[in-house]
């Protein structure tokens, strides 16, 4: 009796499943109508003429424009002249369409602008599967977020509206805009990938990343929009102003414009040209497991040295060399005024801190 009832139960589920795919097939049917409308046959067989505002519907989807040629035979529309898509949730405007209502794909050809509520995306070609939630644009991609504070470039974009995840190849370029659209950030990479509604960024391969008085490699970065937040991996190099920063990662920190803090972990080392117009070979150097940089107005003015910290700095006072000093310790934490380091803190063991003084003639020695 139990496997009966079971079995009935199953068949009624399987025919409401059906009856409701009927209707939904019903209600989905394409709908015409326009000023004018006249038949005439192709070589691919019977063609509907429709002039003069037209609008065809299909579900919840509404195409318009002012001319379109429907190829029964076919079950695909071409419309033409001011075309515009309108789902409820997005619109794509363009001088052409082809549209194929059995799969629900459209391709939309010439100026092309797609929009909803996360993205909006220009390009040449944009081709849309409903059903998928799948777009893929090529050829002159700009998309631009809904706030406008990230645009990227590139040639060929795809985007997965269910995931809120996007790729985008061919020189991609990401450029991260402040409240006056002046570009703050400028990334490139041979892939860009957008995640989490465009939250996060990812790039890859041969990265490069302009910024005010800064510039930064690696071959793989991750961008947090709402921190304004760039972790550097795989071979990250900084260079800020004349300083040259590497490590195994490097996180650099904005406020607007400007980088407010940069931490650098494991193998971290900052190179910094004691003579400040550069033209000197003397390097200040600092080593360890975890070194952050703190700025204002992009002068350096706080660094903290953590794990087997070292630190090598040249002794200038009136343009004369009087020598070097080397200090090592668990901690190091130095503040700056004007690039010159105004105090030095070493927090260790005794037995694990040491300062040692080099003169003039035995740095010029190698010692």
């Amino acid at each position: 009796m139990w496997i009966q009832i079971s079995m009935k139960q199953s068949i009624m589920t399987l025919l409401f499943a059906l009856l409701a795919t009927i209707q939904v097939l019903a209600q989905d049917k394409l709908e015409f109508t326009a000023d004018t409308m006249r038949g005439e046959t192709s070589p691919n067989g019977p063609v509907r003429i429709l002039e003069g505002n037209v609008h065809l519907k299909q579900g919840d989807a509404n195409l318009y424009c002012e001319y379109a040629k429907y190829f029964s035979e076919l079950n695909e529309t071409i419309l033409e002249r001011d075309v515009e898509f309108v789902d409820p949730d997005k619109t794509i405007t363009s001088e052409k369409v082809y549209y194929f209502d059995l799969e629900r794909t459209l391709k939309a050809v010439g100026n092309v602008v797609f929009v909803d509520s996360v993205h909006k995306m220009c390009c040449d070609v944009v081709t849309y599967h409903k059903l998928t939630e799948h777009v893929i644009a090529s050829d002159n991609v700009v998309m631009t977020e809904s706030s406008n504070e990230v645009v990227l470039t590139g040639e060929h974009a795809e985007y997965f509206r269910n995931d809120g995840y996007a790729f985008i190849t061919g020189s991609p370029v990401l450029t991260k805009k402040d409240s006056t659209q002046s570009d703050e950030i400028v990334i490139t990479g041979k892939k860009m990938e957008i995640m989490e509604s465009g939250d996060r960024a990812v790039v890859t391969d041969s990265v490069r990343i302009d910024h005010t008085n800064g510039k930064a490699e690696c071959n793989k970065a991750e961008y947090f929009r709402a921190e304004n937040r760039l972790l550097l991996l795989e071979d990250p190099v900084v260079w800020q102003n004349r300083d040259r920063l590497a490590g195994d990662e490097i996180e650099l920190f904005f406020i607007g414009r400007s980088l407010k803090q940069v931490v650098i972990r494991k193998n971290a080392f900052v190179n910094s040209p004691v003579d400040s117009t550069g033209e000197g070979t003397r390097m200040n150097k600092l080593q360890g497991d975890k070194i952050t940089m703190s700025l204002k107005d992009n002068k350096l003015h706080q660094v903290e040295v953590e794990g087997k910290a070292t630190s090598f700095y040249h002794i200038l006072e009136d343009n004369d060399y009087k020598g070097m000093n080397k200090i090592i310790g668990d901690k190091i934490r130095m503040e700056l005024n004007e690039n010159e380091i105004i105090r030095i803190i070493i927090e260790s063991d005794p037995e694990k801190s040491s300062g040692t003084y080099f003169p003039p003639e035995m740095v010029a020695r190698g010692r």
